[in-house]
């Protein structure tokens, strides 16, 4: 190894010349790589084991056929996992912090087994956001199509992705006042309690008419947390991650993306940057004072509440969600739902919802919206 390769590559900055060479790949289509291609009922009760949704909906094949769709089909974020193992033509701002900010999903048709998904991301735009956590900040957002076998658009994803310099995030020290909560035995017996009652909270099998939902109606209240090192495993296990690789594979890697690599000197062991979800040190480089959780788990979970809500028969077509607030290991994230309005369009009967989380501090750390189709009361 030699000594350049060895550099610590994660206080990158921003220069001219550097967003100059990403703002070029605008709108240049580069093929996605994905973790799971061919789509079946076992990568998708994975998934959804990765963000703790036991819906039979999408894990029980027997209750699925008994249901409109005839079988097992995707929950709204299954796509994440047929787009994140690379690929991209390297997007990115090299060395430079990446925080994942949210997500604006398009659903056109559902994802079944047996569907094979491929598709391409393109860069859309880089633009310089004003921040009080860092230096320089870079708005990135990504459009990520995904195609079916028989060449459908069966959606699309506008990933937003925060690109910080780490360097000033941890001489500002936005967050370093956070601390590792502890619960007292009160506060745990609450958090059991919620999870205790909401399978049967979930609407299921009995629709959710559109007639009968009115604006302003409150939606449901799920749970998530306390977050744990074993909770980001199990999301990994269905997601799959660019950036989790080992032995061989993982230094090869990093002598080919050098830039991919940080080495703590602590070690002078190099590692990808995925390891600030669960290792302290990597995280303070980058301003955290932990671990915290990774974007599309959280975006899951406001899925989640929504399809927990509509019930069986009901169909996402628009999810918006905004990460507001790091979620650090130990917090525990409550989410409730409002509906906003309904309305009708190209004759599908829709509703407008809006989605919140507010961790055991009370803080706001993620804001969401669906749409969602849902059935009419037969006349």
């Amino acid at each position: 190894m030699t000594e350049t390769q060895k550099t610590y590559h994660g206080d990158a900055r921003v220069t001219p010349e550097v967003l100059a060479a990403v703002r070029s790949r605008i709108g240049v289509k580069h093929p996605i790589k994905p973790w799971n291609n061919l789509v079946t009922e076992d990568n998708i009760w994975h998934f959804c084991e990765g963000y703790g949704d036991d819906n039979p909906l999408y894990t029980d094949a027997e209750y699925a056929r008994k249901t409109r769709w005839g079988g097992i089909f995707a929950p709204p974020t299954f796509l994440l996992s047929c787009s994140s193992a690379g690929g991209g033509g390297g997007h990115g701002l090299p060395g430079v912090f990446g925080l994942w900010a949210g997500d604006n999903w398009e659903h056109f048709r559902p994802v079944r087994p047996g569907d094979v998904i491929h598709g391409y991301t393109e860069l859309e735009s880089v633009n310089e956001k004003r921040s009080s956590y860092a230096g320089r900040m870079f708005e990135q957002i990504d459009k990520v199509t995904y195609i079916n076998q028989r060449d459908e658009v069966v959606a699309h994803r506008w990933h937003v992705n925060m690109r910080l310099e780490r360097g000033p995030s941890r001489e500002k020290g936005k967050y370093n006042a956070i601390t590792i909560y502890k619960y007292t035995d009160e506060e745990i017996r609450t958090i059991e309690e919620q999870y205790a009652k909401e399978p049967a909270q979930r609407r299921g099998a009995t629709p959710r008419y559109w007639d009968d939902v009115k604006d302003g109606e409150d939606m449901i209240t799920l749970v998530k947390g306390p977050l744990t090192v074993n909770s980001m495993v199990t999301w990994l296990m269905g997601w799959g991650s660019p950036l989790c690789k080992t032995d061989r594979i993982a230094h090869l890697y990093m002598h080919s993306h050098p830039r991919s690599r940080i080495v703590n000197p602590e070690t002078n062991v190099p590692d990808f940057p995925e390891a600030a979800h669960w290792d302290p040190w990597y995280a303070k480089q980058s301003g955290l004072p932990g671990g915290y959780d990774i974007g599309g788990q959280r975006i899951s979970w406001v899925a989640h509440v929504v399809t927990d809500w509509a019930g069986d028969d009901a169909f996402v077509k628009r999810l918006e969600v905004q990460i507001r607030r790091p979620n650090i290991v130990g917090d525990t994230t409550w989410f409730h739902g409002r509906m906003v309005k309904k309305f009708e369009k190209d004759g599908e009967k829709l509703v407008e919802c809006e989605i919140w989380g507010d961790n055991q501090r009370g803080e706001k750390t993620t804001t969401g919206r669906a749409i969602v189709r849902l059935p009419s009361r037969p006349q």
